[in-house]
């Protein structure tokens, strides 16, 4: 079983935990953001825009390890987040799973780009949680119930299961339900993917993206 930094990794399996520190292997593949630790009991890292119109960046994990791609795989991403927009120009922001390493996994035209992705996200400005599970160009992901509050922590959890109908995918937001996607194609979604976040500014001002704490448990297929 290999080692890697934040968590340790088999052919198979990967257990990532407290990896919401800067320096557990987050590298930035976007344009002006700085990362930097947390001063709080507990921990966590922020990821900071700089201040200018459409300014963006991504961190990404551990490479293209995540395998989604066949019967049998599961996965649990959990977090503790906290998203803290700017007012008047606020961002867009994406915490999950994506095959995209730049800056615009989101954009500032309140889209998600072109890519295959499992996520949440939060168009800057709006007051809801959304959902994404996007193969190219087909996204199964909603507009969620649950509200998003500026400068709030929150506790979110995915939970991917790959039955013989394609992946069945849970989103659940402080312990609560809030969508499922059912019988999502496997196309596209075999070892591809990497944990990411990302933030997109919608104007010149800077916007703060906190993890508290993040851990995920990951099993390719049987």
């Amino acid at each position: 079983m290999g080692v890697i930094s934040g968590g340790r990794m088999s052919d198979r399996d990967i257990q990532l935990s407290g990896i919401g520190r800067k320096n557990t292997g987050w590298v930035s593949t976007g344009d002006s953001v700085t990362i930097a630790d947390i001063d709080r009991s507990g921990g966590g890292f922020s990821i900071t825009t700089a201040g200018n119109d459409n300014e963006g960046g991504t961190y990404v994990y551990g490479g293209e390890m995540f395998d989604f791609g066949d019967v049998g795989c599961r996965c649990t991403l959990s977090a503790k987040v906290n998203f803290n927009q700017h007012a008047s120009n606020p961002a867009d922001m994406f915490i999950g799973f994506s095959d995209t390493a730049d800056a615009d996994v989101v954009t500032d035209s309140d889209a998600l780009q072109t890519q295959d992705a499992i996520g949440f996200w939060v168009v800057g400005g709006t007051d809801f949680w959304r959902t994404a599970a996007i193969n190219a160009s087909t996204d199964s992901g909603e507009t969620t119930t649950t509200a998003h509050t500026d400068a709030t922590t929150y506790d979110i959890r995915i939970e991917v299961e790959g039955l013989t109908g394609g992946l069945t995918i849970r989103y659940y937001v402080d312990n609560v339900l809030v969508d499922t996607v059912t019988g999502f194609a496997y196309a596209s979604f075999g070892p591809e993917l990497q944990l990411c976040a990302s933030v997109k500014n919608k104007g010149a001002s800077a916007n703060v993206l906190n993890i508290y704490s993040m851990d995920v448990s990951h099993r390719a297929m049987s």
